[in-house]
């Protein structure tokens, strides 16, 4: 007899995450009632889904090798729910120099890059051997996925080798090195891909991260500053 969804036990890296940080909070937010409780949401995490929502439109520009269009992207991130609940004008000016940040640098590497999905969300039951129905079910959503067509690429003066890549975007407050040494631990690095490598029937290189920084940041003083 397979298993409904709610008797499942569903993981991806926000649960864990939130688990670490407090095993209550977990069980309100994803488990309550079922479905978990609408908390509210911090002028951080507000920031950054905002920011992703006007990247998002901006790396489907890319894909479909349109005009490139900065306006666009501001303008998906200003109607964004999470930027209409910005109350500080200073937010949402954080938000605006952070998609203009990553348009005029973010998206260089991604010259010569074969983009195959933007913002997809997947599932992947977990199915050990000798067991009839999956119990645990994995979520990913990766921020966009590329292939490297051919030998030739860098990134940071690296040589890429040709293959599937997971791109993930952050927006950070800061990032010294102990942020970096975490994300060599980050338990996204490994379920982000378990749905992209079920669905291409291919294993990933590896997953790269593109962090925005939020202070400290020339590209963002430059902008606020004018």
């Amino acid at each position: 007899m397979r298993l409904r969804e709610e008797e499942m036990i569903l993981t991806d890296r926000s649960r864990i995450e939130c688990w670490q940080h407090c095993p209550r909070h977990r069980c309100e937010a994803y488990e309550q009632a079922g479905i978990g409780l609408a908390l509210d949401n911090t002028t951080a995490l507000r920031v950054g889904s905002a920011t992703h929502t006007g990247v998002e439109a901006l790396v489907k520009i890319l894909r479909h090798n349109l005009e490139p269009a900065l306006a666009i992207g501001l303008n998906a991130a200003a109607c964004s729910p999470e930027f209409a609940a910005l109350e500080s004008q200073d937010d949402r000016d954080l938000v605006e120099a952070l998609v203009r940040t990553w348009w005029f640098a973010g998206q260089l590497p991604l010259a010569g890059w074969q983009i195959e999905d933007v913002e997809r969300e997947e599932k992947l039951d977990y199915l050990p051997p000798g067991v009839a129905d999956p119990e645990v079910r994995f979520l990913s959503r990766s921020d966009w996925i590329t292939r490297v067509p051919g030998p030739g690429r860098t990134l940071n003066g690296f040589a890429v080798m040709p293959g599937l890549y997971n791109w993930n975007l952050k927006t950070w407050r800061f990032c010294g090195d102990r942020e970096r040494q975490r994300l060599s631990y980050d338990a996204q690095v490994y379920t982000e891909l378990f749905g992209p490598e079920d669905r291409y029937k291919e294993t990933f290189d590896v997953v790269f991260y593109q962090i925005l920084i939020k202070e400290d940041h020339p590209l963002v003083w430059c902008w606020q500053d004018v």
